[in-house]
């Protein structure tokens, strides 16, 4: 993963030590020195079309570009982008320079790196674990890979994004940093107390 991707190295998210915990089929890893921003407005979607990017069609879906990042669409103005790969934090300071510069007609940066930490949960049993946590409901059959919920874990609120892309069933998580811990420590503890999740 090149530099690009992360927050500077003296910048500490909500996750001591290691930041992952695996067990039992499942993997829970701390994201949040990566790369995120945020871009808002009636404008963004034609925004980002402009720039050659793909924008979900849907409220409440994903799509991946360049095979770098994400592009999670929570309602007709709010679109999260996440660098899930290589290369795609470089990417993300590139449109938000480019957002700066142009300052196009209603369209806006929403600092999305400042105001949210960032968990990805991995493996089969992911779903079946995340039920005991949040009310929607999960399963590959009922949330597609791509789908997105704006829900409750943990009696958090949260931003699910299901993406399989990485082996396996998977979710990014995305939660407010006031409560980023509690989730990570609920969430942690039981992957570690039970591996049969």
């Amino acid at each position: 993963m090149t530099a690009f991707n992360f927050m500077d190295e003296s910048w500490a998210g909500p996750v001591e030590g290691a930041g992952e915990v695996a067990r039992g089929g499942l993997r829970l890893t701390d994201l949040s020195r990566r790369r995120r921003s945020g871009i808002k407005g009636p404008g963004a979607p034609a925004w980002l079309a402009d720039q050659g990017l793909p924008t979900p069609a849907e409220n409440n879906s994903c799509v991946m570009a360049e095979e770098k990042f994400l592009l999670a669409r929570l309602s007709p103005q709010d679109i999260v982008l996440l660098a899930v790969g290589d290369g795609g934090g470089k990417i993300l300071d590139n449109l938000e320079a480019c957002l700066q510069r142009d300052r196009p007609a209603g369209c806006y940066s929403s600092p999305r790196q400042d105001m949210s930490a960032w968990f990805r949960i991995i493996g089969e049993p992911a779903s079946a674990m995340m039920a005991r946590f949040c009310a929607v409901d999960l399963r590959p059959a009922h949330f597609r890979d791509g789908a997105i919920a704006q829900t409750s874990v943990a009696l958090q609120n949260t931003i699910v994004i299901r993406d399989d892309q990485f082996g396996g069933v998977g979710f990014h998580l995305l939660t407010d940093f006031t409560g980023a811990a509690y989730l990570w420590r609920t969430i942690a503890d039981h992957i570690s107390a039970d591996s049969d999740t």
